[in-house]
């Protein structure tokens, strides 16, 4: 089993705490690094001009999110 603490301080990996309802990246900002969710829940939103949201991806425990941006260099849709 891979120790994913120890992993993650290999690549020189910080870890931050998010409260309910923050924001880890709006549209538009680019994505620095790949994210594990370490601990929790956390959703993938779209909002358009109406305020009306869409939940594009649900992620759990363990996930990697922001991978294809970090790595890519692109901007968070």
């Amino acid at each position: 089993k891979v120790d994913v603490g120890r992993l993650l301080k290999c690549m020189g990996s910080r870890s931050r705490n998010y409260k309910k309802g923050d924001f880890i990246f709006l549209a538009g900002q680019s994505a620095p690094a790949v994210s594990i969710l370490l601990s929790g829940r956390a959703q993938v939103v779209r909002e358009n001009a109406w305020g009306d949201s869409t939940l594009i991806k649900s992620l759990t425990e363990g996930e990697i999110f922001g991978e294809v941006f970090a790595c890519m260099g692109l901007k968070v849709i």
